[in-house]
């Protein structure tokens, strides 16, 4: 990465941590905020977004943080279901995700929906992989429409 790439990614990344910031007290009364602009998770312009890059972006939306009613930092498999009953069979969330009962923590949950993102599994979500993540944050209200 070149001098000014990288000071640019700084720049880029230090914005991003600002808006998460923002994001979670926003989205206490709001109910959506941050954004699915692909060139604004994709910090070094590198053409994919990088697990890292999918986690900072997920903090700006605040939807973990929404989920997890009780504040307690794991999201339950009753959590999950108030969310997204229509996503479970009857085995559950914490089942599916081949997890114990105490749930998910937030790190968990931003790799589980990079996986599931990251179809052809480069280790990148490209922009084709990128407008299905954004179909199904907007169809789910994570952003305004």
């Amino acid at each position: 990465m070149t001098g000014a790439k990288d000071a640019r990614a700084r720049r880029s990344g230090r914005g991003l941590l600002a808006a998460a910031a923002l994001s979670v007290l926003a989205t206490a009364s709001a109910g959506a905020a941050g954004t699915l602009d692909f060139g604004e998770w994709d910090l070094d312009d590198d053409g994919a977004i990088s697990r890292h890059e999918f986690r900072l972006g997920m903090g700006t939306l605040g939807v973990y943080e929404r989920w997890d009613s009780d504040r307690d930092g794991m999201l339950s498999d009753e959590e999950f279901r108030a969310r997204r009953p229509e996503t479970l069979d009857d085995a559950g969330f914490l089942e599916a995700w081949g997890l114990s009962d105490e749930g998910v923590d937030r790190e968990r949950f931003d790799e589980g929906y990079y996986a599931a993102f990251d179809r052809n599994r480069d280790q990148g979500i490209d922009e084709s992989e990128w407008r299905a993540f954004e179909a199904q944050a907007r169809e789910e209200g994570w952003i305004e429409r």
